[in-house]
């Protein structure tokens, strides 16, 4: 129940900015979360979570409390490979677990991650112009792919959900750059860094 209050407790005032922008938004991404949380349900409320390379990218991340502690891993060969984006988020996800006492609240990280890419995806339709319909059909026909069911209780494919989010952020600012007939270099460099921030988090994004 206490995990479901804090579920809920993060999801509700998204919803509710969603109204104030746009009526019609929300009750569309009020639908697809009611989907995708039915279809995820088993997932979110199962003691079950896939933690495979465990050992390999989580376990070496436990004991880091500092970018020294991380840097200091990282020439003793403690860490897997060098994906700091990655490894960031992963060690805040670990902190905020271990603080919450929550043990599977990265599988809830990765939920809304999941929920945070398909509003991204929605910007990114937008600005290529595709209609209320085919965005919408879209976004649901990606939303149930029973693909990314394996991907959100997966600790380590955390990289894979967080690099899907940069990307389709970076991608939004490049069409907003390309709209505004290059005009606008905030939005260039905003798409660079953002980029470069998926790059860091899973390099075969390139």
């Amino acid at each position: 129940k206490e995990e479901r209050k804090i579920f809920t407790g993060c999801s509700l005032p998204v919803l509710e900015y969603l109204m104030k922008k746009n009526p019609e938004i929300y009750i569309f991404y009020s639908l697809v979360f009611l989907l995708v949380s039915f279809i995820y349900y088993p997932i979110l409320t199962s003691k079950i979570i896939i933690d495979n390379d465990y050992s390999l990218i989580i376990a070496p991340l436990q004991n880091i409390h500092s970018f020294k502690d991380y840097f200091l891993a990282i020439l003793s060969n403690k860490v897997f490979d060098i994906q700091p984006i990655r490894d960031l988020s992963l060690i805040c996800a670990l902190k905020i677990s271990e603080w919450l006492k929550l043990p599977r609240f990265i599988i809830y990280y990765n939920f809304g991650l999941w929920l945070l890419s398909l509003t991204a995806l929605h910007g990114l339709l937008n600005k290529l112009n595709f209609n209320k319909w085919s965005r919408a059909f879209i976004i649901c026909l990606i939303a149930v792919h029973p693909v990314f069911s394996q991907v959100i209780p997966w600790m380590s494919a955390h990289k894979h959900l967080l690099a899907f989010f940069l990307t389709l952020i970076s991608l939004n600012y490049y069409f907003k750059f390309l709209q505004n007939n290059f005009k606008n270099k905030n939005d260039a460099l905003k798409s660079l860094a953002f980029y470069t921030l998926a790059i860091f988090t899973q390099p075969i994004i390139i």
